[in-house]
């Protein structure tokens, strides 16, 4: 997958959540810091509340968001209770 070591996953030990969370590299914060200037600010800006809007949803409410959204993503998955 292109661009994999922009970002890495752990799984977490507790009983909360048994789904990866994923954290961006240190090779993937300098890289982002390169290239952060060069597209438009709007786009940037755009990708900023994205990034928040995704962050605060549980990971269930985001799978159910997506799905909402576009519908034929659903068909294959394994997440069948949204």
């Amino acid at each position: 997958m292109p661009g994999h070591w922009l970002m890495t996953a752990w799984l977490p030990s507790s009983k909360r959540s048994s789904f990866p969370e994923y954290f961006i590299t240190d090779a993937g914060a300098n890289r982002l810091t390169q290239i952060a200037d060069q597209p438009s600010p709007r786009a940037v800006q755009y990708l900023e509340r994205v990034v928040d809007w995704a962050k605060a949803l549980s990971f269930p409410a985001l799978v159910r968001a997506i799905y909402q959204e576009y519908p034929a993503f659903r068909i294959n998955s394994v997440f069948r209770e949204f």
